[in-house]
């Protein structure tokens, strides 16, 4: 009995030392629990901080694509504005080409008839004077004036042809008065008188 009673006293001190075991567990178990709460806790706290700035940060990236797709249409929009600004103005400098093209036409044109009404002044020169029985004017029979002063003369303006033709259709009219007055008193001597 003796021996069951060491027996029991040595379970008693091992139940004692497993219930302090146990109790010492169980606090630690309770500390690294608490420890694990506060770490989860924290770790939670930070996941949602960074949930937070991530959606923010998403905000802010969507609010910047949707800003850069605006200056992107804007950059567009500026670049076809461009190229039609461009087109406009290879056409007005093709137009003020042709222009340019157009107005040495003209100026060919008007020296021309600028030529021809000073040969026809000339032509018209010589009926006059062989009208009127004068001997005519060899250098305007011959064309020599009119073409010499048409050299000199390469500044012709459109006014100065118009006074020009003028005093050329006044010249021809008279010729013409010339010249059917003098039918008709040649008719008149042709016919016999009765």
């Amino acid at each position: 009995m003796k021996q069951i009673e060491q027996r029991k006293v040595k379970t008693e001190k091992k139940l004692d030392q497993l219930r302090k075991d146990v109790t010492t567990l169980v606090e630690h178990s309770e500390d690294a629990k608490n420890t694990v709460d506060e770490k989860y806790d924290n770790e939670q706290k930070k996941t949602e901080m960074l949930s937070a700035s991530l959606e923010k940060s998403r905000k802010e990236v969507s609010h910047l694509i949707e800003k850069l797709a605006r200056v992107q249409k804007q950059v567009s929009e500026k670049d076809a504005r461009i190229t039609d600004l461009d087109r406009k103005y290879s056409e007005i400098v093709q137009k003020v080409e042709d222009d340019k093209e157009e107005k040495k036409k003209c100026q060919v044109i008007i020296l021309g008839l600028n030529t021809a009404i000073r040969e026809f002044n000339g032509v018209i020169g010589v009926v006059q004077n062989g009208l009127q029985g004068q001997q005519p004017d060899l250098t305007l029979l011959l064309g020599l004036e009119s073409s010499s002063s048409n050299s000199l003369d390469k500044s012709v303006s459109i006014q100065d042809m118009q006074e020009e033709m003028k005093s050329v259709r006044a010249k021809i009219e008279y010729l013409r008065v010339q010249l059917s007055d003098m039918y008709a008193v040649e008719m008149g001597n042709r016919c016999p008188t009765q």
